[in-house]
């Protein structure tokens, strides 16, 4: 049997994070039957009019089964459309989150994580799971959120350590195949890439997309695959889609600023695996950097609290100065003062206060990995 699927960050935030939207969103759905596809998996449907669009759009191209949150950051800007039922759904939010001050990048807020269904195909129950991974927000070196994304993926393996079904993992997952959670990933959970296995690597995020700027691409969106004990699947056939351009209103388009990966795998019958193996290397990369995030972060905490600290003694000493009796042809300094204070305590403590109170949380997200990561190991061996 033919298992087809294909995934795509749609973009799907409000004006001014995104553009074209509703455009967009047509585009897709129009693409969505001509590429013929059992499931298909989205990341970044932050929008209820944009998810409203995406299942409705499935639905006229045979894909009646659908998964989403029910509001705007339920379900991490997941959703996933199947041509077949879904038997069991599970979402699961990440506790390696991104940093509470750094609130411009909203991964704090979000509420990422991983939905894993079963579907139940002709061939037998299949798992899918879909993902987004914390984004890199700079160019490497270096990477601040190597350790996030790492502990998430160690979330991921240790949630789906189960290798009775074939599985398919797919999503945007904001690393390249020569970062080293790329490795970690394969490692931890004994997948294999299909369009590595195919030499079909193609970017899925490049400068020729009308929202992007810069030359070069990279390969940020993938489709693993994994073997269960009675089936085995293989990728046969991998291409890149959602890559059209677009007119809009006259300027340059494209359905998203990612293209999609659309593969075809086979399900056939297979002698029985054993659970994936993990090679010792990898756990041992993991743990450094995990551990690396957990220094990190630890430090970062210190620091927040010495400036939060500065920040109130600041604001209340100018705040104290401006309740001061001074000549009145000093009233403009005056108030100039006050202003001061309260812009010292408003927005430097509280962003500092914020990080500090949710820095014990950053840290125990990364005790939780490297406890889960050493019963990934423990249970390899045994």
């Amino acid at each position: 049997m033919k298992l087809r699927v294909a995934t795509l960050n749609v973009w799907a935030l409000p004006a001014p994070f995104s553009r074209d939207l509703g455009a967009r969103m047509e585009a897709i759905a129009r693409s969505l039957d001509a590429y013929d596809l059992d499931v298909m998996g989205f990341q970044e449907v932050w929008l209820g009019s944009a998810r409203d669009s995406l299942v409705e759009a499935g639905r006229r191209a045979g894909l009646v089964h659908a998964w989403s949150g029910s509001g705007a950051l339920d379900g991490g800007g997941l959703l996933l459309l199947s041509r077949f039922p879904i038997r069991a759904e599970r979402f699961e939010s990440f506790r390696a989150r991104g940093r509470a001050e750094k609130i411009s990048q909203g991964e704090y807020i979000a509420g990422k994580g991983y939905l894993s269904v079963i579907l139940d195909t002709p061939a037998g129950a299949v798992r899918v799971l879909d993902t987004h991974l914390h984004a890199r927000y700079s160019a490497p070196p270096p990477d601040d959120y190597r350790a996030h994304r790492t502990a998430q993926i160690v979330q991921l393996a240790e949630g789906e350590r189960d290798a009775g079904l074939p599985l398919v993992v797919m999503g945007d997952f904001n690393f390249t195949d020569q970062d080293p959670e790329y490795r970690v990933l394969r490692g931890l959970m004994g997948l294999r890439d299909a369009a590595a296995d195919l030499d079909r690597r193609v970017s899925t995020v490049f400068g020729t997309n009308p929202y992007r700027t810069g030359a070069g691409g990279q390969r940020k969106d993938y489709v693993f695959g994994r073997d269960g004990v009675e089936r085995s699947i293989r990728p046969v056939q991998v291409e890149r889609v959602f890559d059209e351009e677009h007119s809009f209103a006259g300027r340059p388009g494209a359905c998203s600023n990612h293209a999609g990966v659309r593969v075809e795998f086979e399900l056939a019958p297979a002698s029985g695996v054993a659970s994936p193996h993990r090679d010792r290397s990898v756990v041992r990369l993991a743990a450094d950097l995990l551990a690396q995030g957990k220094a990190t972060a630890e430090q970062r905490r210190g620091s927040q609290q010495t400036s939060a600290w500065q920040s109130a003694c600041i604001g209340v000493a100018a705040v104290g100065v401006a309740r001061c009796k001074p000549v009145s042809r000093r009233s403009i300094l005056r108030h100039g003062v006050r202003a001061l204070g309260l812009t010292a305590v408003v927005p430097g403590l509280g962003l500092s206060m914020l990080s500090s109170w949710d820095q014990p949380n950053e840290v125990r997200a990364f005790d939780d990995a490297l406890q889960a990561l050493q019963r990934l190991a423990d249970r390899s061996q045994a």
